[in-house]
């Protein structure tokens, strides 16, 4: 399970700090001859940073949502949590030309 949480992170921090780097080093220095030392520079700098948080943050954020959804009352449905009862078809007695055995005066 840790082993698998570590590649996990490795693979998304590799991922997300390839695209960002890529965009930030297009935006502010352009698709000139030397971007992709511009970019492999910059990738580099945000791995290093995007690794750690993307394997130590995950837990904690988890907390925190389950937390800011349990005070709006939002998400994070519970198996004890009641669901709303079906609206019940209307019964026969109520409906013109329905009618039962018992609700006939006539016979």
């Amino acid at each position: 399970m840790r082993r698998e949480r570590l590649v996990a992170s490795a693979l998304s921090a590799l991922c997300i700090s390839a695209a960002i780097s890529f965009v930030m080093s297009v935006v502010n220095t352009g698709l000139g001859e030397r971007f992709p030392f511009i970019w492999v520079r910059g990738w580099a700098i945000a791995f290093c940073l995007a690794f750690p948080l993307s394997y130590l943050l995950p837990p904690h954020m988890t907390r925190l949502a389950k937390r800011i959804c349990a005070r709006t009352g939002k998400g994070g449905g519970s198996a004890n949590e009641q669901k709303p009862e079906r609206p019940q078809p209307p019964s026969r007695e109520n409906h013109p030309g329905c009618s039962s055995a018992e609700g006939r005066a006539d016979s």
